[in-house]
């Protein structure tokens, strides 16, 4: 990924007697999923060339405080390399996709907590949909959910367990920047409930065969 270093407030004169305000990114930003080499972008922001009166005075000063407080926050969001403004796009797309992806590279039960998510969203759901409220939604589901093989409601440590594969979708959307918050900050875990043991384990059949009969 090539970094920005810098990002300047730029004026650009239009045929209509108005400047055109963009912002120009040094060295520039590669966007990794377009690979555009982006140096330039327009704010679509036009403020007068040579003002006649007070009040386009005023509107111009308006209009570069405005334009200067979104150089200032995108400078911001690189310097903690975020790169929010040239991703918004991304966010658009299909947390659902991208959830099924992960499913397929782990266990059984991702798949499980994948199918109940999209069960839930109505078979879709994008990145910028995600937020704190969505995703307790998710967990209430699951809660009262039923089982999607036997139509049986769901075991509570089973919901438990695709509540936990869920955060774990959203922590790795989160480091791979599709998503802008960690939600899962936010977020309570489903308690287990404790199960009753059918059997012993070795070492509890060596300690009760040595121990002795009163």
């Amino acid at each position: 990924m090539q970094y920005c270093k810098t990002v300047t407030l730029r004026q650009r004169p239009r045929r209509n007697g108005t400047l055109s305000l963009f912002l120009e990114f040094y060295p520039g930003y590669r966007d990794p999923k377009t690979m555009e080499l982006i140096r330039r972008r327009s704010l679509g922001i036009y403020i007068y060339a040579e003002p006649k009166d007070q009040l386009q005075k005023d509107y111009n000063t308006t209009m570069l405080e405005k334009a200067e407080a979104i150089r200032c926050n995108i400078f911001t969001e690189i310097i903690n390399e975020k790169y929010n403004f040239f991703s918004k796009g991304r966010t658009k797309e299909s947390f659902l996709d991208y959830f099924d992806d992960l499913s397929k590279t782990k266990h059984a039960k991702w798949l499980s907590s994948y199918k109940h998510f999209e069960k839930f969203s109505h078979g879709k759901c994008s990145f910028d949909e995600l937020s704190a409220e969505f995703c307790r939604k998710f967990m209430e589901y699951l809660m009262d959910a039923k089982s999607l093989s036997t139509g049986k409601p769901l075991n509570r440590n089973s919901a438990a367990d695709y509540w936990i594969i869920f955060r774990n979708a959203l922590n790795l959307a989160y480091r791979d920047r599709r998503i802008n918050e960690k939600i899962v900050d936010f977020l309570d875990y489903i308690k287990w409930v404790p199960t009753v043991k059918e059997s012993l384990t070795i070492e509890e059949v060596r300690s009760l065969y040595h121990t002795p009969c009163p």
